[in-house]
């Protein structure tokens, strides 16, 4: 509990001075442009040239991920013989299925 972890996926889907392909427009129009500019999106950066900037301490990165976890779970339920029988039906079951 109380764990914390990068996003990789959003990490790389924001990644907006390194590459020219796969940045989502409304991080690049959101970007920090100018001193004092106050935006939820940091300048953009190139990874190759500041490997060790933004990318890997940026706090707005971190999720939370002290979650419980389901590995998996299945739930059936039959209906019963007599609820059916007047709709002329012969079996139905339920399912709930959780994996995680």
């Amino acid at each position: 509990y109380g764990r914390m972890q990068i996003d990789g996926q959003e990490s790389f889907l924001t990644e907006n001075g390194l590459r020219t392909f796969n940045t989502l427009r409304e991080v690049y129009e959101r970007r920090w442009t100018t001193p004092g500019q106050i935006t939820d999106m940091p300048r953009p950066y190139n990874g190759v040239a500041e490997p060790t900037s933004v990318i890997g301490l940026n706090s707005r990165l971190l999720k939370k991920t002290d979650y419980i976890r389901l590995k998996q779970i299945n739930l059936g339920y039959n209906l019963p013989k007599s609820l059916l029988s007047k709709m002329n039906i012969a079996s139905v079951k339920i399912y709930a299925q959780g994996t995680n």
